[in-house]
This record gives C-alpha cells, structure tokens and sequence, in this order.
C-alpha cells in the first residue's frame, strides 16, 4: 500500500514516519500538514512527497496515517473514508462519542480501519495481556507517571495534553484498552485529583464485580517515570512486563494489521482497536473528564 502520513508534530517525526519509512510492505509516499515550513521540512527528511493539501495526499495513496490532535481527526478520517481510503487513527479518536458513532457508522466494508492503542500491538505486553484473559482476576492496579507535559518532554507544548481533562484523553485509552478484555466492561467510574503527583487517581468498577485502582500524571520527572498494572485474583497476580515498549516497532505491527485486513472482531486484544469499541471508553472519559464521575445508563 502507498501511505500519506497527516501530522508533522514529534509523534508523527519519531514513530508514524520511521515506521512507514521502514515497512516491508507499505510505503510512505506523501505527507500532509497545515503548517507548510513544517511540512516541507518533513517530507525532505523522509524523501517523501510534500503535500499542500489533505485532497492532494488522499489522491496519491491508498492509506493514511494520522498523528493530529483529537480535534482534528475525525473531520480528516471521514474525508479520508469519503475518498475509499483505509486508516491507522490515534486515540483518542474524538472527544465526542457522537462523533466517534458517526466515524464508525460511515466506514465502508472494503475499508480498513484501526485504532493504534501500543501496548496492544506490542508483541511483549500482547502476549502478557493474552495470557492473563481467562484467569480469574478480579482486580487491576495501574500507575501511570508520564513526564509528557514537564518542560524538555517533546510534548510539552501540546495544548490538548495541557487542556482540562488532557491527562485522561492521553493515559485512560491506554488504560481501558489493558483492564477491559482483562477484567470486563466498566459499569461505574469516579475520578479525583492524585494531589501529590499533580495528577488524577480513580476507581473503576467492571461488570461481573471486578474492580481496578488507577493513579495517573504527566508532570512527572523524568527519572520518575513508571508504567505498570497488576492483576490480582484468588490464585495470584500477574505485573506487566518491564521491557520498554519500542513504539515504531508497535506502529508497524498496526500497519501490518491494516495491510493484511486483519479481522480485529476475532481477536481478544485487536477487537477494542476497532473504531466502534471506542465510542463507549469515549462517552466514559468524557464524563470523567467534565464531571469526575460515569455509570453506565446515566452518561453526564
């Protein structure tokens, strides 16, 4: 497949673009941003075509990798869709479940489209996740320190990270795509502020009973930084592999997905990568996100 990358920001520079560049199968041809220096900039780094607009790149390439903040995606995605092209999207995928329904609804049958949630596409943690479906836990706790809005992180200036509610459209779709095919569906979320790491702590309750513990921020430093989740259960825990994740590597696995059509549906991890799963982890965080509180049947 010829693929257009749409972002020219430090996600799109270290892992969307190396990904594309360095696929077996794929290639990236084209890429597209609203800020042409940019643009152009990134398209001689790559050797790539410089875009000057999204109807150009859609013209040129039969799949499209999106790096853009939330606000922006959708619009893109369905225009991307209009034109029969398959897409790799970011979480979030919107803010607004509506519109995550309406993406979902308006994607052909011949078309591909996937949502990149890493840790799921990681061959290590997918493996682990895998083999922890099944085994009777019924409790997860997760802490996740990021430095991602510290001043030297790449994404300290990223005005959605840094928005109200910015911390739980970054981490929690990371999070939801872990816990739920572990542990079950949520049913009720309540979410408070982790005073001592500046950032946001909650509990979320799962159908069948299960239960997990969540504390999260992305004003750590960076020697503090951590990321981990133990399940626990009747016959022991399980803590997710320490090994550091190799997200390019990830990006490439997602775009294998999308090449090969992978059956998301069929498998236990890649079903919730699909765009129709992520409409209700959407109406929870943003919930969360404008009231600290979702139960299921009583969306704020």
């Amino acid at each position: 497949m010829r693929w257009g990358l749409v972002g020219t920001g430090p996600w799109a520079r270290m892992v969307h673009a190396p990904s594309l560049s360095g696929h077996a199968d794929g290639r990236l041809v084209a890429i597209w941003g609203r800020d042409a220096e940019k643009r152009d900039s990134f398209a001689r780094d790559f050797d790539v075509q410089s875009s000057e607009s999204l109807e150009d790149l859609l013209d040129s390439v039969d799949a499209v990798s999106l790096a853009v903040a939330p606000s922006a995606q959708a619009d893109i995605a369905q225009r991307a869709l209009a034109c029969g092209r398959h897409l790799l999207l970011e979480k979030p995928v919107s803010t607004d479940a509506v519109v995550v329904q309406r993406l979902a609804d308006d994607i052909p049958s011949d078309v591909m489209a996937t949502v990149f949630l890493t840790r799921l596409f990681d061959p290590v943690r997918a493996a682990w996740l895998c083999d922890s479906i099944g085994r009777g836990y019924d409790h997860a706790d997760v802490e996740w320190v990021s430095s991602s809005l510290t001043p030297g992180s790449p994404y300290a200036d990223s005005q959605w990270r840094k928005a109200p509610g910015g911390i739980i459209w970054d981490l929690m779709p990371h999070v939801l795509s872990q816990i739920v095919p572990v542990l079950g569906e949520i049913v009720d979320a309540d979410m408070t502020d982790w005073p001592e790491r500046n950032g946001k702590c909650g509990r979320l309750r799962h159908d069948g009973g299960a239960t997990t513990d969540l504390r999260m921020t992305l004003k750590a430093s960076p020697d503090q930084r951590a990321e981990w989740i133990r399940f626990s259960g009747p016959d022991g825990d399980s803590v997710s592999p320490a090994q550091a994740l190799n997200f390019v590597q990830a990006h490439a696995s997602a775009v294998h997905a999308v090449e090969c059509r992978t059956q998301l549906e069929d498998d236990p991890l890649l079903r919730v990568t699909t765009v129709a799963s992520a409409v209700t982890p959407t109406r929870i965080m943003s919930a969360l996100a404008a009231a600290g509180h979702w139960a299921l049947g009583k969306e704020q």
